[in-house]
């Protein structure tokens, strides 16, 4: 193994700034050859056996993009439409000179939030819930109001260049 100033390689990698770099470049899709030869520069066998010695190599290179997508998508699901969970409280109370330690567990709500809502709809029905659908037919209206604007100007300019055709025909005309 490569050893840099009496330490190994592999002692940086296993760092929490090496392993954010290894996570990070594994959701950004890339291949186990790429992260070990491009970026770690060790060979793919020697990745290989990092990931069966160090599990949290493993965990890194494993929240590849697909699986942190689907955790993020849960989640959002989740807060969009709201979940009950467990909350625990200790409370110490002095009973007769002695300490006694009460732990009570409630059940609380959070509800559905509507800005996860939004967004989880924009993102899977944009025709029916897009932030703007307004504003884009408003554009719409606009660039087709431009349109027959521009071409009531063609129109008209075809006309004028037809009159001044015709008034220098008649000038012409009238100079033989």
């Amino acid at each position: 193994m490569i050893k840099l100033a009496n330490k190994r390689v592999v002692d940086y990698w296993l760092t929490k700034d090496g392993l954010l770099l290894i996570e990070g470049w594994a959701r950004d899709g890339l291949t186990y050859e790429q992260i070990a030869k491009q970026k770690l520069k060790i060979s793919t066998s020697t990745l290989c056996v990092w990931q069966h010695k160090y599990p949290e190599f493993n965990e890194a290179l494993r929240r590849c993009g697909e699986i942190v997508d689907r955790e993020v998508e849960n989640s959002l699901i989740k807060r969009a439409l709201g979940y009950n969970y467990k909350e625990t409280k200790t409370i110490t109370e002095n009973v007769g000179g002695i300490d006694v330690v009460k732990t009570e567990v409630f059940e609380k709500h959070m509800p559905g939030d509507v800005t996860a809502c939004a967004i989880w709809l924009n993102n899977r029905k944009p025709q029916q819930f897009r932030r703007n659908h307004n504003i884009e037919k408003l554009k719409e209206k606009e660039l087709e109001v431009k349109e027959k604007a521009l071409k009531k100007a063609q129109e008209e300019n075809g006309i004028l260049e037809k009159l001044i055709e015709g008034l220098k025909s008649d000038d012409t005309d009238l100079q033989s």
